[in-house]
């Protein structure tokens, strides 16, 4: 995914596996709706539901607890109809966003 990107915002460094708080903070301001976070996990994609009504996020723990590998994810967002959402942080928009997970921390 990460070769698809045209501009990708970092939004962390530092995030435990076992905070939800991360996709909380970086998806409040997208309209409301349901969506689908689509991460590269080496060959692979992980994707997590998220909702957001009236900027609060609805992420389920159990689904970042999957985030257990310390790892840079690189993800986009897509809404019900797989288009990809962009993420706007100080005026500029961003298609991909990046964390890494660093359990245990």
């Amino acid at each position: 995914m990460s070769c698809c990107c045209e501009k990708i915002y970092k939004f962390c460094t530092e995030v435990p596996s076992c905070d939800t708080s991360v996709f909380k903070d970086m998806f409040k301001d997208l309209p409301d709706g349901s969506y689908s976070v689509e991460l590269d996990f080496l060959d692979s994609v992980i994707k997590i539901p998220i909702s957001v009504a009236a900027g609060v996020v609805t992420v389920d723990a159990a689904d970042i607890l999957t985030l257990n590998e310390s790892f840079t994810y690189t993800g986009k967002v897509k809404d019900t109809d797989g288009a990809t959402v962009n993420i706007v942080k100080d005026t500029e928009s961003y298609d991909c966003f990046q964390f890494s997970i660093y359990p245990g921390k």
